[in-house]
């Protein structure tokens, strides 16, 4: 009898150390989730960032694409004080063939 009782004392000892165990695990999944939803969070707005960087890089790059054609285009054409002395030999030669 002693030894049954001395057995059962036992095994709750066990199961109070597996209990005590069970729950030091709990509390470190517990940690380990809250640290990673913080990861999470945190790479979640990294993403965001960048992704707002992006956008911005995009813009740039099109404002740029713009610039450019714009350019292309104004080149094509001659410069002010091209057209300007362009314009004031025409002006020249009318007044010219006027008198």
């Amino acid at each position: 009898m002693v030894a049954v009782i001395a057995q059962c004392e036992m095994t709750v000892d066990k199961l109070h150390v597996v209990k005590q165990m069970n729950e030091q695990e709990a509390k470190n999944y517990a940690k380990l989730h809250k640290e990673i939803e913080g990861e999470i969070t945190a790479g979640k707005e990294r993403i965001e960032k960048y992704q707002q960087q992006l956008s911005r890089a995009k813009q740039i790059k099109s404002h740029k694409q713009q610039y450019d054609a714009i350019a292309q285009i104004i080149k094509q054409y001659p410069s002010k004080d091209e057209t300007t002395s362009s314009i004031s030999r025409v002006s020249a030669v009318t007044m010219v063939t006027k008198r």
